[in-house]
């Protein structure tokens, strides 16, 4: 078990996560009357390429005046999905810690006939992941020899079966 586990902290800490992340634009129209040196950004132009918050990146998007760039991204999930399936049947790749905040990113700022391909090989990765989370939760599995290959979203969800498996046990041995 995770010692000190707090699930509503570690949600609303996913939470704040995703808005504070990064995510790359690319200027589709100059933006006259924004300051953007506040945020520490010169002042960008038309066909700039720039790394901003998650949050100002949407508003950026949403107002018309940027368009998310997913290739590198792109690339990250076929890649991240190939190794899963390379290693072990119980063991885990290490994905980045944003992995899951750049993907719902992503498919939330893209047309879906634009995700289609991408949508897929990331449906793929999420269920060998989850799977394997599961198979691992079930086994008794360390937390803290997952630690490095789990992401924030997933600790959650390790955490949860775990604790949901325990419980079933002791209830059906009358332990409770």
């Amino acid at each position: 078990m995770l010692k000190n586990y707090d699930k509503l902290g570690s949600l609303k800490l996913v939470s704040k996560t995703e808005e504070l992340n990064k995510i790359r634009v690319q200027i589709t129209s100059n933006i006259s009357g924004f300051i953007f040196r506040e945020f520490g950004i010169n002042e960008p132009k038309q066909g700039d390429i720039i790394d901003v918050e998650s949050w100002l990146g949407t508003l950026m998007i949403k107002t018309g005046y940027a368009r998310i760039i997913t290739e590198d991204f792109e690339n990250e999930v076929l890649n991240s999905l190939n190794r899963e399936k390379l290693i072990g049947q119980y063991q885990l790749s290490g994905i980045k810690p944003d992995f899951y905040i750049k993907l719902k990113t992503l498919l939330s700022h893209k047309e879906k006939t634009e995700t289609g391909k991408i949508r897929m090989y990331a449906m793929d990765l999420v269920t060998l992941r989850t799977n394997k989370i599961v198979q691992l939760a079930l086994q008794g599995a360390q937390y803290e020899k997952l630690s490095n290959v789990l992401t924030p979203e997933e600790t959650i969800f390790f955490q949860e079966i775990r604790e949901t498996v325990e419980y079933w046990k002791r209830r059906m041995l009358s332990e409770i």
